[in-house]
């Protein structure tokens, strides 16, 4: 359930039923409108195995309005605050996956968004890193965006300080009388 829950937030799939706004818009992947929100990183992105991660944030800085050097310079600045710039002129396939955890959440923060919708953003870090995303997600927050997060990390649930939703799957009895 909440993945599908971060998926009809993000636009990627419709409610079964009910509905759903964000920012008073009916959450839509196609709407330019929308995408100007919510940044998402539900999964590591599919990666050009030819361009080096830096040239990815580039790339990604620039889809959304920022010049060549404003896009590098803020995407070498994420990569420098999770502690991992030395990955920047690495290629996908030679990082590890705890890398590559850090630069899909690099891509999803280093574009303009109001609202940052992340799965289980935890997957493959450390407790160090857990704390560094702690302290990134706190300092988007303080500068004014909401996150909505899945995760099984108490210490990144605990850290963060914000209201919990607990999602629970039905037993089979429950299942049985709906």
């Amino acid at each position: 359930g909440k993945t599908t829950l971060l998926r009809v937030v993000s636009g990627t799939a419709k409610p079964s039923t009910g509905a759903v706004s964000v920012f008073g818009i009916v959450p839509d992947e196609r709407s330019t409108d929308f995408r100007k929100l919510v940044a998402t990183q539900l999964s590591v992105p599919p990666l050009a195995s030819d361009l080096t991660l830096i040239e990815h944030l580039m790339l990604v800085g620039v889809s959304w309005g920022l010049n060549a050097a404003a896009a590098t310079t803020r995407g070498e600045e994420m990569l420098r605050r999770f502690g991992v710039e030395y990955i920047a002129r690495h290629y996908p396939q030679e990082i590890s996956s705890g890398e590559r955890q850090v630069f899909s959440l690099a891509m999803a923060l280093c574009r303009p968004s109001k609202l940052l919708i992340l799965d289980e953003p935890e997957r493959h870090l450390d407790t160090g890193r857990i704390t560094t995303l702690t302290e990134v997600l706190k300092q988007y927050m303080h500068d004014g965006g909401a996150i909505l997060v899945a995760s099984h990390s108490a210490q990144l649930v605990t850290e963060l300080g914000c209201p919990v939703l607990e999602l629970q799957r039905p037993d089979a009895t429950q299942l049985a009388t709906q």
